[in-house]
């Protein structure tokens, strides 16, 4: 029987509201009014549930510790300032949140706002750690990015590309954070970043990265793109086919040479 933290929504499939224990098959369940399917790393169903005279079938009042699917967040009705929606246990049930950089509050009801468990002054409030199921907020579809021509850090809704020892990415610029929220300690300045494509929509997952192992750069445009791949395929071709070092064949396609697979001018 899962926890409802472990729940993963992401893994049920569309037809399902809801997910539960079923007593009668013991397994754990993703279901609707009509119809379960087991919540298993081989899924199995769907199945539906027993009707009048059916004794055969798996009945759906056999369904035990209920938790219904989340709602759809409406980024609209989010404070100012909110990074990410999160889940929590309250009185028995689970409470949606909004989570800021340094505080949380109550979708419900978000004119209060509480300091994250993680600050000594606050040790009763709820940590971080705490809340399940979050939700990064995307980057506003549609929206155009935040000029920037590469003066000084890269402004809050710019586009840019990120290069990282893990890859290189294009990304649109969400916050700047003190510190990563996992160390204490200041001096470790980072940017929150979400993976986006060639329109600047938000597409992947939201990342913190440490600035002092990455670095931002405009995006280049279509014209830069193309000359870059005409550059690269140049300095392979002068590899290849000329034996040259890399230094060597990117300095002379610098200086204006072109390499084609049979001949080399300037």
């Amino acid at each position: 029987m899962k926890d409802v933290k472990d729940i993963v929504w992401t893994d049920a499939p569309e037809w399902a509201t809801a997910h539960g224990y079923h007593q009668g098959v013991g397994f754990d369940v993703w279901f609707n009014d009509e119809k379960y399917q087991y919540d298993s790393s081989t899924p199995t169903g769907p199945y539906l549930f027993a009707g009048p005279g059916d004794w055969c079938l798996a009945r759906r009042d056999e369904i035990t510790n209920i938790v219904e699917k989340p709602k759809p967040v409406d980024w609209s009705e989010a404070p100012e300032g909110t990074l990410a929606v999160g889940y929590c246990h309250l009185d028995r049930s689970v409470t949606r949140m909004w989570l800021k950089k340094d505080k949380y509050a109550y979708a419900a009801y978000s004119i209060n706002e509480y300091s994250y468990g993680d600050n000594p002054d606050h040790p009763y409030n709820r940590k971080r750690d705490s809340f399940f199921w979050v939700e990064q907020r995307p980057v506003d579809v549609g929206v155009p990015a935040v000029p920037w021509d590469g003066v000084d850090s890269a402004p809050i809704g710019a586009d840019a590309r990120l290069e990282a020892p893990c890859g290189t990415y294009r990304v649109r610029v969400l916050a700047y954070l003190d510190s990563l929220p996992t160390h204490a300690g200041e001096g470790r300045k980072c940017v929150v970043v979400q993976e986006s494509n060639a329109e600047g929509f938000g597409v992947g997952n939201v990342g913190v990265f440490d600035l002092k192992i990455v670095d931002l750069f405009p995006v280049p445009t279509p014209e830069e793109e193309a000359a870059a791949a005409r550059r690269h395929s140049g300095v392979e071709t002068l590899i290849r086919i000329y034996g040259l070092t890399r230094e060597q064949a990117t300095r002379m396609i610098e200086d204006g040479f072109v390499a084609t697979q049979v001949r080399l001018y300037k």
